[in-house]
């Protein structure tokens, strides 16, 4: 199985233009049997879950953080499998409303997958992950997502008692060190794909001038 997370930055590239067929065949590319998205938006006129997974052929569930009039904002997940169920959970939040999207696949075998947008404060961070270990079932799962913090911080750690963090676990190249870069142009990690139950035989990231982050991928194994 190859999982793969990014924030899409609403389908806004480095460049300034949002273009999600662009998009899309960058996800495409990476061959991806699941991929969670951060900063997914869904209005009238424009439903970016919706166009990237018809696109990929993909099943979808979205769960919106945010909701502004008609439009929603939040965390989706694609996946080449029927998805057995979802929900949504809203995360205790400081400042922009945050969330996780929890769904259970039984094909190729059952699995718990969470997507997830932790907030710009340490001690939010903190808040959501202590609420996200709780909401989590036992079994093998995936918890992926843009933390915001990089792997010392205490929000990252937190994961760790339970998790492992796929960039330590599998193969990978030296240029696989980070997916985004700070406004002072310092490269960092904080985006992650965690894993419980399952083995990691490689990871890799990709990069793109369609969003502001850079691809994970991950390929496991049961």
């Amino acid at each position: 199985m190859r999982v793969a997370c990014l924030n899409i930055h609403k389908g806004r590239g480095l460049d300034g233009r949002v273009d999600l067929e662009r998009l899309a065949v960058f996800l495409a590319q990476s061959e991806a049997d699941l991929i969670g998205l951060q900063e997914v938006l869904a209005t009238k006129k424009q439903d970016q879950a919706q166009i990237l997974a018809r696109f990929l052929g993909m099943e979808y569930v979205f769960f919106p953080s945010i909701k502004r009039g008609s439009s929603l904002y939040g965390n989706a997940l694609l996946c080449r499998w029927p998805i057995a169920e979802f929900k949504g959970i809203s995360l205790p939040s400081l400042r922009e409303q945050r969330s996780v999207l929890v769904a259970t696949l039984t094909q190729p075998f059952p699995l718990t997958v969470a997507v997830t947008h932790l907030g710009l404060n340490n001690k939010e961070r903190e808040a959501h992950v202590e609420k996200i270990l709780t909401v989590l079932p036992p079994g093998p799962a995936v918890l992926m997502g843009d933390w915001n913090a990089q792997s010392p911080a205490s929000e990252v750690q937190a994961v760790l008692g339970r998790f492992h963090d796929a960039y330590d676990e599998g193969a990978r190249s030296a240029s696989d060190t980070h997916t985004f870069l700070s406004h002072e142009i310092v490269p960092s990690r904080i985006d992650f794909i965690f894993v419980d139950g399952l083995k990691v035989s490689r990871y890799h990231t990709r990069g793109t001038i369609a969003t502001d982050h850079r691809l994970v991928v991950v390929d496991l194994e049961i």
